[in-house]
């Protein structure tokens, strides 16, 4: 979401590019969590359920980068307000 903000807003390439190191390090918890909860055999339903929440992330970023020139602004209070919930869920 920080990226596709940043594309909307038309901000500096370093700055674009310094927005994939939070996806990286985003990708790699996701499949070490993944990997965790499903084990070295994961089961069928583990996979569908893995490939759905894959699927609605895809469609949210599809809609988010459709819409981010005219809506930069809502999309920069979601992913502010996603940072406090995660920082509360985790803080804990």
């Amino acid at each position: 979401m920080l990226l596709v903000v940043g594309l909307g807003v038309g901000v500096s390439a370093p700055a674009r590019v310094a927005c994939f190191v939070p996806v990286a390090v985003g990708m790699a918890a996701v499949g070490g969590l993944t990997h965790a909860r499903m084990g070295p055999e994961p089961r069928l339903d583990d996979l569908i359920l893995a490939a759905t929440i894959a699927a609605l992330g895809l469609v949210v970023l599809l809609v988010q980068s459709a819409t981010a020139t005219r809506l930069w602004r809502l999309w920069a209070a979601l992913v502010f307000a996603g940072a406090l919930l995660a920082a509360a869920a985790f803080a804990r």
